[in-house]
């Protein structure tokens, strides 16, 4: 199955970054992604540029309520989609990535439209 390691972060805590932090935390990254190309189970990976690039659209009949929106503390700035035997696989292939001050959910895909899992 596949599932989608979402990362949140606070953009400002990110861009303070020394060069050698930056790097070690970009080691980190390697490391998943080391693990699942070599076994052909790295289906995607994407790094979103900063939130000032973003437009949020918002549909005129939805009220406003809780939730993830641009102005928050935290921002949503990458993801990986693996391919897991289980959810627990997937929640360990997490805990690889550094979490000094990232955030991540997992969670599992499912497609729509006819497009059909390959797992």
């Amino acid at each position: 199955m596949e599932y989608m390691i979402l990362i949140y972060t606070n953009e400002t805590i990110d861009q303070g970054l020394t060069d050698q932090q930056t790097e070690l935390m970009l080691e980190e990254h390697r490391a998943l992604q080391s693990k699942y190309e070599a076994t052909g189970d790295l289906l995607a990976t994407a790094k979103l540029r900063p939130i000032e690039t973003a437009v949020s659209i918002k549909a005129r009949l939805v009220d406003d309520t809780d939730g993830p929106y641009a102005e928050s503390k935290e921002q949503f700035v990458g993801f990986y989609m693996l391919k897991c035997e289980s959810m627990e696989e997937a929640i360990e292939a997490a805990k690889i990535l550094p979490s000094s001050h990232h955030r991540y959910e997992v969670r599992p895909v499912e497609w729509l439209g006819g497009h059909a899992s390959q797992s």
